[in-house]
């Protein structure tokens, strides 16, 4: 009961502590791509706080899953109230947290347009694609009045002028500090990863319960990684094993709705299945099916040799 009890705990703490934190980080993200050189700058932003507390919320719900196996693997807590509660906080989880939470969030939150608009400062030097400019004045249509140095076939550097040139930049709106600033590389793939989840996840939402339903089959082997919870002996193997899983599934997930490649491989395979009549739509519910079942086989294998050689609690 005492166990049981403790992963409850360990599920609203990690949620509460990890919303707090990641939207912390995307309130600093976000005021950074804000920010515009030579200006004030404001890093504290409660409008990007709230933001990033809805935003993050989803990935602060399913890590919170994960934090709990990996405390029943701590606590050795492989019974069978352990394993209803971790069923009650993964339904909970996909079937009515993840929805309403991704409904609900306002979509200026996740448009880049909603942003207010701001001028970048001028008499300054800017190096966009390798090229120098000087901004000079700003227009009143959202332009700028620019030198720019270009070469030429010759290796000359001509001064070119332009009234009317205009800035883009992405994420970051300063262009300056987009250099400066701007996030490492090694970073660029998880975020963009996120951010294709939690796409997926928004248009299933809005696609009705089936869609949802479907998207949410993430669940099912995600919930079957709890069978290793008291698989192995080893702590340490299966805190690594279980959050390897994680991970795969995670990628895996977000390349059954995002990859094209999957996509064509998908749909050439699919024609040859024996149940080929069933939609492909249904696809990420047969893999993850697949997932679910194997997971629980090797789990109770684990167990079965575990009890057999006397290692049982």
């Amino acid at each position: 009961m005492k166990k049981a009890a403790h992963l409850i705990v360990v599920y609203f703490i990690t949620l509460c502590v990890s919303t707090l934190i990641t939207a912390f980080l995307y309130m600093i993200f976000q005021s950074c791509m804000q920010m515009v050189a030579a200006d004030t700058v404001q890093i504290f932003s409660f409008y990007y706080f709230r933001a990033g507390c809805m935003v993050c919320f989803p990935f602060a719900a399913l890590f919170a899953l994960l934090v709990q196996v990996i405390s029943a693997i701590r606590n050795q807590n492989s019974s069978l109230l352990g394993f209803l509660v971790y069923l009650f906080f993964t339904l909970f989880t996909w079937l009515l947290l993840l929805p309403y939470v991704i409904a609900s969030t306002p979509e200026s939150y996740l448009q880049e347009e909603s942003r207010s608009p701001q001028k970048l400062s001028t008499k300054l030097f800017r190096v966009e694609n390798t090229i120098p400019i000087y901004y000079l004045d700003a227009n009143a249509d959202g332009s700028y009045q620019v030198l720019y140095i270009k070469k030429d076939i010759f290796m000359a550097f001509p001064i070119v002028e332009d009234f009317s040139y205009v800035s883009y930049s992405a994420p970051f709106y300063d262009p300056l500090l987009e250099t400066s600033v701007g996030y490492p590389e090694s970073i660029k793939k998880p975020v963009s990863m996120v951010i294709n989840f939690y796409e997926a996840a928004l248009k299933a939402v809005q696609s009705g319960k089936g869609a949802w339903l479907r998207f949410a089959s993430v669940g099912l082997s995600i919930f079957a990684l709890w069978v290793f919870a008291g698989a192995s002996r080893w702590k340490m193997v299966n805190v690594f094993f279980v959050s390897g899983m994680f991970i795969f599934l995670f990628v895996l997930h977000i390349g059954l709705y995002t990859s094209f490649q999957i996509h064509m491989i998908i749909e050439k395979m699919w024609q040859h299945a024996p149940f080929s009549f069933v939609s492909s739509l249904y696809v990420p519910v047969i893999v993850h099916s697949f997932f679910s079942l194997l997971f629980f086989l090797l789990g109770f294998i684990k167990r079965f040799k575990k009890i057999k050689v006397g290692g049982a609690e």
